[in-house]
């Protein structure tokens, strides 16, 4: 078995399957900016000159307010911006007060092709971190309702990365099987990964 970079892959290659690795575990992420950033995966925007959250729960929008303070001191302030599916307007929170902390972390939310990914320090962090990160980015972007027996149950992302991220983190940190189902809306390719509970019920 030979380690190949992806573009050099042709047409009837055959490939190894193996095991995801198992946690480095070398970083340190509090639980509250663990929460943050899986909050900021699912919903927030970073650009140049700003860092938003944009969601219609205000409990939500009242916690990523609380976790933005702790984690960086800075302020925030409600606002609304333009629906990008009607012409009505959403609720948002604008982040500040923290700019070099702001651009670290869109350094780490986006990739070079501006597609959401999992930070690698949350890659490289403990069981109990990742499992914060997990349940901020589910708070925000995951499948509710239905008879609960996993706190975890779906995540559906049109990012590859996030999506190969996201499916690590399950695997290694909870041990829950995953499977994947593409599906194209509004020529986006969308992954949903839907995750198997552990209760056996037959």
């Amino acid at each position: 078995k030979t380690e190949v970079p992806t573009y050099l892959l042709n047409h009837r290659d055959k490939l190894y399957l193996s095991e995801y690795p198992a946690l480095t575990e070398t970083v340190t992420v509090s639980a509250e900016e663990a929460e943050l950033l899986g909050m900021l995966t699912a919903d927030g925007s970073i650009g140049d000159n700003f860092c938003r959250f944009t969601k219609t729960s205000q409990e939500l929008r009242d916690r990523i307010k609380y976790l933005w303070s702790s984690v960086t001191g800075g302020s925030t302030r409600d606002t609304t911006r333009p629906s990008g599916y009607n012409d009505s307007d959403v609720p948002c929170v604008e982040l500040s007060g923290s700019p070099r902390y702001s651009k670290m972390i869109a350094y780490e939310l986006y990739n070079e092709k501006r597609f959401k990914q999992v930070p690698m320090r949350i890659l490289n962090s403990n069981r109990e971190s990742i499992i914060s990160y997990l349940r901020g980015y589910n708070n925000c972007d995951g499948l509710k309702g239905g008879k609960v027996t996993c706190e975890f149950k779906c995540f559906t992302t049109n990012s590859q990365v996030l999506a190969a991220g996201l499916w690590y983190l399950v695997d290694r940190s909870l041990g829950l099987r995953i499977t994947s189902h593409p599906e194209f809306r509004n020529g986006l390719k969308y992954y949903h990964l839907n995750i198997n509970s552990p209760v056996n019920n037959g």
